[in-house]
């Protein structure tokens, strides 16, 4: 059975993904079309792995859409830092609601955080 699209669990893990996927939208015109082609790779891989969270959310199990969240953060974290990034503002916010939301719920963001660099590695 599917969650219910209500639920705000849901809804904070689908707002989450969106919002990150805005973020890297503004880091694709950064990337594409210049030296920074590795940085193309990983925004369309997030892409990719963020769209398969948002459909994640559709099944029964709600941790697979958290570690595809956690799979799509590991995939850019291997270019460095937010505070590193030109547009790091917007990462940074959206770093700050994925922790609250993630506190909100029981779930350790410093754990969290060292697994996916530990992924990125």
């Amino acid at each position: 059975m599917a969650y219910d699209l209500t639920d705000e669990r849901v809804l904070g893990i689908e707002h989450a993904a969106r919002n990150f996927i805005m973020a890297l939208e503004t880091l694709f015109p950064s990337a594409k079309g210049t030296e920074h082609l590795d940085w193309y790779a990983a925004v369309q891989e997030a892409f990719t792995t963020l769209i398969a969270a948002v459909d994640a959310l559709r099944a029964p199990d709600l941790a697979e859409a958290l570690d595809l969240l956690a799979a799509a953060e590991a995939s850019v974290l291997t270019l460095g830092t937010p505070e590193e990034w030109p547009d790091a503002p917007i990462i940074e916010g959206w770093y700050s609601k994925r922790n609250a939301f993630l506190a909100r719920h029981g779930r350790d963001t410093a754990a969290q955080e060292a697994g996916a660099a530990e992924r990125g590695r």
